[in-house]
């Protein structure tokens, strides 16, 4: 299997798993859309697990490239951390936050997809928080203070696209995400202060 054929499956997996859901992207339906037999696929990824771990990795790669792309690290860590919430709220528009979502769905209800889809998530996890404390520390934030300021933004950033799947509410999410600027940045700025 080509390197290309590779990145076709992936690509119709991730596709699949925003427009389907995780019951509805089968193995069947993703060999029709790439125009390859089960057989070839297995033969690939061994299952439809493996397939999802590695459709795993292959969103992490790229959002770790959208994330550093463009970046200016120039300007002040307000700023780049101001980029990194806009960027975030676009990305959790995007078919990859979905497929992510539904991913995370289906590891509870499955004990091996759990085991196998939450060990993923937790490596590329680490990896942005990694990132985000070495750049708050940066700002005199405290370790613990940098946690708490990440989660709170990552809860609200998955809360409004939860809503945003739910009931479409584009005014009351934008509000949120002007809200969760705010206080982002006032607890930054406050690290000045104290």
């Amino acid at each position: 299997m080509t390197a290309e054929t590779t990145r076709n499956i992936l690509r119709a997996t991730r596709t699949c798993l925003a427009e389907l859901g995780y019951a509805g992207t089968t193995l069947s339906v993703i060999c029709e859309r790439v125009n390859i037999s089960r057989a070839a696929l297995l033969y690939h990824f061994g299952s439809k697990d493996a397939l999802m771990v590695a459709a795993i990795t292959a969103i992490f790669e790229d959002l770790q490239s959208y994330y550093h792309d463009d970046v200016d690290t120039s300007v002040s860590i307000g700023d780049r951390i101001l980029a990194i919430l806009n960027k975030s709220y676009v990305w959790t528009q995007s078919s990859d936050h979905t497929a992510l979502m539904e991913l995370s769905l289906a590891a509870r209800r499955s004990p091996t997809l759990g085991a196998l889809v939450n060990a993923a998530l937790h490596l590329h996890n680490s990896r942005f928080d990694v990132e985000w404390e070495a750049l708050l520390t940066s700002k005199g934030i405290g370790r613990e203070r940098a946690a708490l300021i990440r989660d709170f933004g990552v809860s609200t950033l998955r809360g409004m696209a939860v809503s945003r799947l739910l009931k479409g509410d584009q005014q009351s999410i934008e509000r949120q995400m002007q809200m969760l600027i705010r206080i982002v940045l006032q607890s930054i700025d406050r690290a000045d202060e104290g």
